[in-house]
């Protein structure tokens, strides 16, 4: 490994941290219902494609993303493993970094069962991985509604202090990089689905929401976390499509505007739809 890698690595690190701290900002000041979709933005999943392309290539990126459709209802099953050892946990009386640590540690086993089967799946196109996601995203957002309603809604929250902000910005930035880095020594495959589908941004903040409030809070902010994947959805595919056509630069500036679009849209139908 060069110094420009070393270098391309810093710079994964700093830019990653930058725009998470950028979308908690954001987050903060959006509706409650927003808040999942916002926080599932391809924040990580941005810089990281820029990057493992850099590395090793935009086609070897592009023959990796089907995998990260698969690997994407792993980044569900964190939420939900989460939120229940977050509950379980609560019981216990111990220090709240451990049950956060215990909480983190076993949500993360929950996600990586996911990735390690995408291994096995067949990834000769973008659409079927994608495809399948759907139909777990449509089959599982009901599943989500009703654990939230289960649990009182909370309309007030305390803001994001510099500490947290802090701690999300490096716990993002450190996923990235430690993407680009297996991208470099594993192959693309493990990179991508790191950067596409580990939860680095969105599970940074229920950590801070696991210090900060009752675990049953948890449930309140994960009511449209699954269709908020959809955004991430059109983002892989059209840098799938839109890298080896137009380079990474310009294909990263139409995967955000597809992005985006796909966000709103969702949006309005989160709002008009699941609004509680």
């Amino acid at each position: 490994m060069n110094n420009l890698f070393y270098l391309q690595v810093a710079i994964s690190f700093i830019a990653g941290g930058a725009i998470i701290g950028l979308l908690s900002y954001v987050t903060e000041r959006v509706p409650r219902s927003l808040r999942g979709i916002i926080m599932a933005l391809p924040s990580t999943m941005l810089v990281s494609f820029i990057f493992i392309a850099q590395v090793n290539g935009i086609q070897s990126l592009a023959q990796s993303i089907p995998g990260a459709g698969y690997a994407l209802i792993g980044s569900l099953v964190y939420v939900l493993t989460f939120l229940f050892f977050a509950l379980t946990l609560e019981k216990f009386h111990c220090h709240i970094i451990i049950k956060i640590f215990f909480t983190w540690l076993f949500a993360s086993l929950g996600w990586i069962i996911f990735p390690i089967l995408a291994q096995d799946f067949p990834r000769d196109d973008v659409w079927m991985p994608f495809a399948i996601l759907t139909i777990v995203i449509l089959l599982i957002q009901p599943v989500f509604l009703r654990i939230s309603n289960h649990f009182p809604a909370y309309e007030k929250t305390q803001q994001t202090t510099k500490k947290e902000m802090l701690f999300r910005m490096l716990f993002a930035g450190m996923i990235i990089a430690l993407a680009v880095i297996i991208s470099k020594l594993a192959g693309s495959f493990w990179g991508t689905v790191i950067g596409a589908s580990y939860p680095a941004s969105f599970g940074s903040q229920l950590m801070i929401f696991q210090k900060k409030y009752p675990a049953n809070f948890i449930a309140s902010v994960i009511r449209v976390v699954p269709i908020g994947l959809f955004p991430l959805v059109a983002y892989a595919i059209t840098v799938s499509f839109a890298y080896p056509a137009f380079g990474i630069w310009i294909g990263t500036v139409i995967a955000i505007i597809v992005s985006l679009a796909t966000g709103y849209i969702v949006g309005q139908i989160s709002r008009k739809v699941l609004h509680r």
